[in-house]
C-alpha cells in the first residue's frame, strides 16, 4: 500500500487516544467572530485547507466530499505537537511571518469549517514514529480541545470533519455540486486547475497526475516558464489580435485573483504566475496591492525582457560560494535561509587574490555568510534574503573598509545605568529619506531614490523599464510597484534601529544628549545635538552604512555632515521614547538620594525646565502682603522634583528649585550663580545663597527662571561710570551686595552722587551711557543690555517713588517693560492701567522675561491688560502699586495640594484633557468660585502666558493649555471654538455628575450655580407684539439643564427651570412693565443660594428683549430716530454706500430670525461716521479700537438701546461687494454672510441655529432670484414711513 493510501485508510478509521489532555480554546469569542466573515465564500474553506497542504509540503494531496462528511489527506510535510497546541493562535499571526504561513491557512480553513457545525473534526500528522505523531480533536459546538498521542503512527496528514450542517451555509454560496461530489469539488475544480502537486478529488484526478509548476499557456507567441521556489509558473507576450492580457495569480497553486498589468510599457504580456509571498485581502479573495505585489512585478521584469528579446531559456545567474561553488536559484534560497549576515564580493574575489582576502577577513570579523555575484545578480540575492537579513557590500579595492569591520565592536555605554535600555521605534530609510531630502522641492518617489543612493554610494534596483509616476511623495500616490522600489532599495540600505541609554554618570556637561551612530556595531561617528532630554545617550545602527558612504555625502557641510542630519532627524522622532526613558529614570529617584552633579541632577532639571512654569500668587486669601513667586509642575512624576535639591552653593548648602524660586522676593527678585571655570568678583557679596554650576546646568536654570530673573556672577562688569566723581555702576547684585548706598536712587558703587548740584549731572551722565548699552544691537552684549535696563528700571521706579522730586529723563515713555502678550509698554501705559483698576497693577504668570530687545524705542500709547511675569520689575513696581496676580487660583490639582492649607487632589468638579491643534492641557469648572476665571495658555518656550477669558468668563471656566507644537499657534477664533466645545463637554460632564453629588453639598451647589450660569446665557426672555412674553432656550444643553426638577417648592414637589420661565412668562403685566416677574408656585424657605439667585435673575424685567414694533416710545424718546433715518442717506453720503447700506438692512431685518433690534448700518470711509455721531458721540473711538482688526463688519451695542453694524470700507469684501452688489445677488449674499456671522459671534441671544436659519433663508431668496439691491430712496421711504407710524403711536 501506498504511502497516500495509507493515510486515506487511516482517516477512515475512528481512531483513539493512548494518552491525551484537554484544554479550552483561548480568545475564543474573536474566533467565533472572525469565522463569519473569514471567507468570501463558505466553501472556500476546502481552499484553505489545500494551500496549506501545499505551503507545509504535501506531494499528493488526497480530497474525499461526503454529504455529511468531509477528508483531506496528503503525503509529505507534517505539523509538530506544539503547533497543533495552538493552532488558532496562528489566526492572529502577523502575515509578514512566511514561516507560519502553512499553520495560518489550516487554521483559517478548519475555523472556517465549524461554520457547518460538524460533530468533530480530527487532524492527526506524524512523520512515521509514534513519538512524533499527533492526534487533535475539535469538539463540534463547545471550545474544547483534546490532544495527545493516537494508537499507531502515521506517515503524513489528515484532516476530517463528520455530520456536516450543509444547510447552514449554502444561502452564503454561489457554487454549485458537481456531478461528482459537493460545491467544494465545484470550488477545487475552478480554482486549484494549477497546482504544483496532483490533487485526486473523491477518487477522480481532474487535472491529471503530474506535478505542476510552470503550467501551458496559449495564445502567447512567446512564453517562457519561471521557477524561483517561491515564484514560478509561465508568462507570454502576445504580439498582435486577441484580447488584452492578463496575469492570473495563485498563492500555493490556487488561483486567487486575475490582473492586468503593463510590466513593459508597449508590450501586451500575461500568464499563470504563484507567488507565495503575496498578501490577500481579510476574505481571502484578492490581492493586495502592496510591496508585495509590486515586488512580483520587478521579479517578473527580466523574464519580460528576456521574451521581447526572443529568449524563451529560463534566466540563469551566475552567483558562488568563496569555495567557487556555483548556486542555483533553489540552493541559493536554502543557503540563504535563516542567514543573519550576508557578505556580497565580486565574482573576481577567490582565495588566492587581495580582495578575495579581504572579503575573507570582513566575513570573519562580521561572522557573515560570503558570497560572490556579478553586480547583475546581487538584486537575486536581495530578492531572496531574509527581510531582516544585514547585506554587506564592502568597497574591496582598498583597506579602509577592511579596517572599519575589523575594528572591535562597540561596548554599551558604561554602567551603572539608571534605567535598562529602551528600543526606539524602528525608522525605515524611505521615512528618512523623505525628511532629508523632501524639503522645498517636489520630488517624484523615484528622484528621492536616486538622491539618496547617490548620498550612500548605493546603486539602485534596475527599473529602466518601469513607469515610475511623477508625483508627490504620498503613500496614496505610489504604485505598488513604486512602493515596492522604494522599500527594496533603502531595506539594501539598512533599517534604522535606535537605543536609548541612560547612565547615572554624567556625560556631557551642557543641555546636549551624547549621540553614537554604528554600523555592523562599530562606531562610524559620535557628536552631541541640543536635547530637551540631557543625561541620555542615543545609539543609532545604520546597516550597510560605511565611513565612505558619509564622507562627501553631496548637499552637506563639514561641520553637519549627512550623519548629523540623521541622527537630528532620528532623534526628533524619538521624542516620545525620550519622554518614556526620562519618565522611567525619574520614577525611581528617591528624596534622599545623594544627586547633585550627577546626569540624574541634569536630568531633573531639564524636566523641570521643560514641565514647569513660574506663577505669581497671594501669599494667603486675605493677606496684604506683597505676591510670592511659586513653581508649578505642568506633569506629574511620582515626586515632586521641585524639592530634590540639585544645586549646592557657594557655603556648600543644598538647594531644590523650590527654594531657589520662593527665595527669590528675598533677592531683588534675582538668582545668582557663579561658574567654577570663570572667574568671579565677589568682593562685599553675601556668598550663602549664590549657586555654584555647571554651563549645563545655568543654562537648565536660565530656561526655568527666564534669563531675566538670573544673573550669573562674574568679574562683574562696568555699566557707567562718571570719572570725576567716581561713581559707577557694575552688574546689579541686589539682595547679595552690601555696597548700595540706600539714598541713591541709582545702584552707584564706588562713591556718593554728591550734593544735589552736581547730582543730576552725574546721573544723566550714568543714564545716557545705560540707556547706550541697552540700545546696543550686538547679540554678544545681550547680558550687558540686560542689565542696563535692570539699571533704568530701578531708576525710574526710584525717581517716581522719591520725596525729592527726581527728573525721569523720558525713561517714562521708553519701552522699559513687557505686557502679558508680550508687547512693549512703558510706565505710562502701567500707570494708566492701574489708575483705572484702583491703583492695581496685574502681572502673568510663565517665565521671566523683559524688555532686554526694545531699545531705543519711544511708544505711543498702548492699551494693556497687565504685565508678563518679571519679578524684579515686580518688587520694584510694588513701591507705586499694589501689584497682583493675574491668574490668582489654582489650575490644576497638584497645585492645589501642593499649596499650603489644600489637601484636595483635584479643583474641579469637571474637567476634561485636551490635546489637539498643537494645544496640551486641561481645562474644568473649578470646585470653588473664581471671581475672574481665565484659561491661560501658555507659549511654546513657556514665557509668556496669554489669557483666554471670552469662553472662560461665559462658563466659569479655568485651566491650562500649553502650546507644543512646532506649528504657529492657532488663530484667536479656532482658539475660542476648541475652548467653546470643550466647555460645553465639561457642563455635560457635569450635569451627568449632578445625581451622583449630595444635595446641598458644596460640590452640588458650586455644580448647579455653574450650570445655571451657562442656562443664563442660552435662554430669552422676548416681549412679542400684543403684550405677551415668551422664552426661547438656545441650547440642548441648557434645555436639559433646565428640564431638570431642582427647585424645591414649599410642597416638597421639585419643579424644574422651564415651568419657572413658563410661570415668569405668564405673570408679565403690559400695564406694569417695570414690575418684577413672579411664579405661581411657591419656592422652598431652604432653597439652595444658587437657585434663588438664578430666580430673582430670571424675574428681573429688565432681561426682558423688547421688539421696535412691541412697544411704544415716549415723545423724548423718538428724537433719534430722525437720525436712523438719515444716518444711511445723510448729506454727503456716497450714494452707493447708502443703498449697500439699504439693502443690507432691508434683507438683515427680512430674514434675521432672532429678535434683538439692528438700528443702523454705516459704511465707514477715512472715518466718515456721519450723522451717527450725533446719536452716538462716543462711536468714533469705538471705530478707532475696531478699525484695528480685520473683520469687514463690526457690531456694537451703544447707550442702552442703540446697535449699530458698522462696514469697514477697506475690508477685500466689501470693496468687491460695493462694486458688484447692483448688479450681482451672490456678491450681495456673501456680504450679508458675512453680516450676521459678526451679529451671531457679537450677540449672546443669537445662536448657531439662528445663523443656519437665515442661510437657509438667505439661500432660498438667492435661488427664488428674489435677493436683489434696493434703492437709497426706496429705504428713505420705507424708513420715513415706518418713523411716522411709530411718532403717531406715542
Amino acid at each position: 500500500m501506498s504511502s497516500i493510501d495509507q493515510v486515506i485508510a487511516r482517516s477512515r478509521q475512528q481512531g483513539e487516544f493512548t494518552e491525551r489532555k484537554r484544554f479550552t480554546v483561548a480568545r475564543a469569542n474573536a474566533i467565533r467572530k472572525m469565522r463569519q466573515f473569514a471567507l468570501a465564500d463558505p466553501y472556500f474553506y476546502v481552499l484553505e485547507l489545500i494551500q496549506s497542504a501545499v505551503a507545509n509540503g504535501a506531494s499528493y494531496i488526497d480530497v474525499s466530499v461526503q454529504k455529511s462528511d468531509f477528508v483531506l489527506s496528503y503525503v509529505g510535510g507534517g505539523y509538530d505537537r506544539d503547533e497543533l497546541t495552538q493552532l488558532f493562535d496562528f489566526l492572529f499571526a502577523a502575515k509578514s511571518d512566511m514561516s507560519y504561513s502553512d499553520l495560518r491557512q489550516l487554521a483559517l480553513g478548519v475555523n472556517a469549517m465549524m461554520l457547518m457545525e460538524p460533530a468533530e473534526i480530527v487532524i492527526e500528522s506524524g512523520d512515521g514514529t509514534l513519538e512524533n505523531t499527533t492526534r487533535v480533536v475539535f469538539q463540534g459546538g463547545k471550545d474544547i480541545v483534546d490532544l495527545g498521542t493516537p494508537e499507531s503512527p502515521l506517515r503524513g496528514t489528515f484532516i476530517r470533519a463528520s455530520k456536516l450542517k450543509r444547510s447552514k451555509i449554502r444561502s452564503k454560496s454561489n457554487l454549485h455540486p458537481t456531478d461528482y461530489g459537493p460545491e467544494e469539488t465545484r470550488a477545487i475544480e475552478e480554482r486549484c486547475l494549477c497546482a504544483p502537486v496532483p490533487i485526486l478529488v473523491n477518487d477522480r484526478a481532474p487535472f491529471g497526475y503530474s506535478t505542476l509548476r510552470t503550467p501551458s499557456i496559449y495564445g502567447y507567441e512567446r512564453v517562457i516558464s519561471i521557477d524561483e521556489g517561491d515564484l514560478y509558473g509561465t508568462i507570454g507576450i502576445r504580439e498582435r489580435g486577441g484580447h488584452t492580457p492578463s496575469f492570473k495569480i495563485l498563492t500555493y497553486g490556487t488561483w486567487i485573483q486575475t490582473l492586468q498589468h503593463n510590466l513593459l510599457d508597449g508590450h501586451r504580456l500575461g500568464g499563470i504566475i504563484n507567488f507565495d509571498g503575496l498578501n490577500k485581502t481579510a476574505d481571502h479573495a484578492a490581492i493586495v496591492r502592496d510591496d508585495r505585489l509590486g515586488e512580483l512585478w520587478i521579479r517578473l521584469l527580466p523574464y519580460a525582457r528576456q521574451l521581447l528579446r526572443g529568449d524563451v531559456k529560463a534566466e540563469t545567474h551566475d552567483i558562488r560560494t568563496m569555495d567557487n561553488t556555483q548556486l542555483s536559484i533553489s540552493s541559493l534560497r536554502d543557503v540563504l535561509r535563516g542567514c543573519q549576515k550576508i557578505l556580497i564580493a565580486p565574482l573576481a574575489a577567490t582565495f588566492g587574490n587581495v580582495i578575495g582576502e579581504r572579503a575573507m577577513r570582513i566575513g570573519s570579523a562580521l561572522d557573515a555568510t560570503i558570497l560572490r555575484a556579478n553586480a547583475g545578480d546581487v538584486d537575486a540575492i536581495r530578492y531572496l534574503a531574509p527581510p531582516d537579513a544585514m547585506i554587506i557590500q564592502p568597497n574591496l579595492d582598498d583597506a579602509d573598509d577592511l579596517r572599519f569591520y575589523e575594528q572591535p565592536p562597540l561596548p554599551d555605554p558604561p554602567r551603572p545605568w539608571i534605567i535598562g535600555a529602551i528600543e526606539v521605534e524602528e525608522m525605515t530609510q524611505c521615512e528618512l529619506v523623505k525628511e532629508l531630502t523632501y524639503q522645498d522641492h517636489t520630488y517624484t518617489p523615484y528622484d528621492i531614490l536616486t538622491t539618496w543612493c547617490e548620498k550612500l554610494g548605493a546603486h539602485l534596483i534596475d527599473t529602466s523599464d518601469t513607469t515610475v509616476a511623477k508625483g508627490t511623495f504620498t503613500s496614496g500616490k505610489v504604485t505598488e510597484t513604486e512602493r515596492f522600489i522604494l522599500t527594496k532599495n533603502t531595506a539594501a540600505l539598512g533599517t534604522i534601529k535606535s537605543t536609548i541609554f541612560t547612565p547615572r554618570h554624567i556625560v556631557t556637561h551642557s543641555d546636549e544628549m551624547l549621540v553614537r551612530v554604528i554600523s555592523s556595531e562599530r562606531l562610524i561617528w559620535a557628536g552631541r545635538l541640543h536635547s530637551s532630554f540631557p543625561g541620555h545617550v542615543l545609539q543609532i545602527e545604520i546597516d550597510n552604512i560605511l565611513p565612505g558612504h558619509v564622507r562627501e555625502a553631496p548637499g552637506f557641510d563639514e561641520d553637519f555632515g549627512l550623519l548629523h542630519a540623521i541622527a537630528s532627524e532620528v532623534a526628533r522622532r524619538a521624542q516620545a521614547s525620550f519622554e518614556s526613558a526620562t519618565q522611567r529614570a525619574l520614577e525611581g529617584v528617591r528624596q534622599d538620594d545623594e544627586i547633585v552633579g550627577s546626569g540624574l541632577a541634569q536630568m531633573i532639571l531639564a524636566a523641570i525646565a521643560r514641565d514647569s512654569i513660574l506663577r505669581l500668587r497671594s501669599r494667603s486669601p486675605d493677606s496684604d502682603e506683597m505676591p510670592g513667586i511659586e513653581i508649578t509642575m505642568l506633569e506629574d512624576y511620582p515626586l515632586d522634583l521641585t524639592k530634590l535639591s540639585v544645586f549646592r552653593t557657594l557655603g556648600g548648602e543644598l538647594r531644590s528649585v523650590r527654594q531657589v524660586v520662593e527665595g527669590m522676593c528675598e533677592r531683588g527678585g534675582l538668582v545668582y550663580g557663579v561658574i567654577e571655570s570663570i572667574p568671579a568678583d565677589l568682593d562685599a557679596i553675601d556668598t550663602s545663597e549664590v549657586l555654584s554650576l555647571s554651563l549645563a546646568e545655568e543654562r537648565l536654570l536660565m530656561i526655568l527662571l527666564g534669563p531675566s530673573s538670573y544673573v550669573r556672577l562674574d568679574a562683574r562688569d562696568i555699566l557707567a561710570e562718571h570719572n570725576p566723581s567716581g561713581a559707577r555702576l557694575r552688574d546689579i547684585a541686589v539682595g547679595i551686595f552690601d555696597g548700595y548706598a540706600e539714598e541713591n536712587p541709582l545702584l552707584v558703587e564706588g562713591a556718593k552722587l554728591g550734593a544735589k548740584t552736581t547730582r543730576p549731572t552725574i546721573i544723566q551722565h550714568l543714564l545716557t551711557q545705560l540707556t547706550a548699552t541697552w540700545c546696543d544691537p550686538s547679540p554678544e552684549e545681550e547680558e550687558q543690555r540686560r542689565q542696563a535696563l535692570r539699571h533704568l528700571q530701578w531708576y525710574l521706579v526710584h525717581a517716581l517713588a522719591s520725596p525729592e522730586d527726581e527728573p525721569t529723563y523720558g525713561l517714562e515713555e521708553r519701552a522699559l517693560f513687557i505686557d502679558i502678550q508680550g508687547r512693549p509698554c512703558n510706565f505710562e501705559d502701567i500707570y494708566r492701567f492701574a489708575a483705572e483698576h484702583d491703583g492695581k497693577l496685574f502681572m502673568g504668570d510663565g517665565r521671566g522675561v523683559d524688555a532686554t530687545f526694545m531699545g531705543d524705542q519711544r511708544l505711543g500709547e498702548t492699551r494693556i491688560d497687565g504685565l508678563a511675569l518679571n519679578p524684579f520689575a515686580m518688587l520694584l513696581l510694588e513701591r507705586l502699586f499694589s501689584v497682583q496676580p493675574s491668574f490668582d487660583f489654582d489650575l490644576m490639582g497638584s497645585e492645589a495640594k501642593t499649596r499650603v492649607g489644600k489637601e484636595e487632589e483635584t479643583i474641579f468638579l469637571s474637567k476634561l484633557e485636551l490635546d489637539t491643534a498643537g494645544l496640551k492641557g486641561e481645562v474644568g469648572i473649578p470646585k470653588q468660585h473664581i471671581e475672574d476665571p481665565s484659561v491661560l495658555l501658555l507659549s511654546r518656550d513657556a514665557r509668556h502666558t496669554t489669557p483666554l477669558r471670552g469662553v472662560a468668563r461665559r462658563f466659569g471656566l479655568v485651566g491650562i493649555l500649553r502650546h507644543v507644537s512646532d506649528r504657529p499657534l492657532p488663530a484667536q477664533d479656532t482658539l475660542e471654538k476648541i475652548l467653546y466645545n470643550t466647555a460645553q463637554r465639561v457642563l455635560l460632564q457635569l450635569l451627568k455628575q449632578l445625581p451622583e453629588m449630595e444635595t446641598g453639598s458644596a460640590d452640588w451647589e458650586r455644580a448647579v450655580w455653574a450650570l445655571l450660569h451657562f442656562c443664563d446665557q442660552h435662554y430669552q426672555l422676548t416681549l412679542q407684539p400684543g403684550g405677551r412674553v415668551v422664552f426661547d432656550i438656545h441650547s440642548p444643553l441648557a434645555e436639559r439643564t433646565l428640564n431638570l426638577p431642582l427647585f424645591d417648592t414649599s410642597s416638597n414637589t421639585p419643579t424644574s427651570g422651564v415651568r419657572i420661565l413658563t410661570e415668569l412668562c405668564a405673570s408679565y403685566d403690559p400695564k406694569h412693565p417695570e414690575r418684577p416677574l413672579s411664579t405661581r408656585t411657591a419656592m422652598s424657605d431652604k432653597l439652595a443660594p444658587p437657585l434663588t439667585a438664578w430666580i430673582e435673575h430670571a424675574r428681573d424685567p429688565k432681561h426682558i428683549v423688547r421688539l421696535p414694533d412691541s412697544h411704544h416710545r415716549s415723545a423724548r424718546d423718538t428724537s433719534h430716530i430722525s437720525h436712523i433715518v438719515t444716518s444711511a442717506i445723510d448729506a454727503g453720503h456716497d450714494p452707493t454706500f447708502a443703498a449697500f447700506e439699504a439693502s443690507l438692512y432691508h434683507w438683515l431685518e427680512t430674514l434675521r430670525p432672532d429678535r434683538v433690534p439692528l438700528h443702523a448700518i454705516r459704511v465707514v470711509q477715512e472715518d466718515n461716521l456721519g450723522h451717527l455721531e450725533n446719536v452716538a458721540p462716543s462711536l468714533r473711538s469705538t471705530w478707532t479700537r475696531l478699525s484695528k482688526k480685520s473683520n469687514p463688519f463690526h457690531y456694537v451695542t451703544l447707550g442702552q438701546d442703540f446697535n449699530v453694524l458698522l462696514v469697514d470700507r477697506k475690508h477685500w469684501l466689501i470693496e468687491k461687494a460695493l462694486t458688484e452688489f447692483m448688479q450681482d445677488s451672490e456678491s450681495l449674499a456673501w456680504a450679508l454672510l458675512s453680516a450676521y456671522a459678526q451679529i451671531n459671534e457679537v450677540l449672546e441671544p443669537v445662536t448657531n441655529k439662528h445663523e443656519l436659519d437665515f442661510q437657509a433663508a438667505l439661500i432660498k431668496e438667492l435661488s427664488q432670484n428674489t435677493l436683489a439691491a434696493i434703492s437709497s430712496q426706496a429705504f428713505r421711504e420705507k424708513i420715513a414711513a415706518r418713523h411716522q407710524q411709530i411718532t403717531a403711536n406715542g
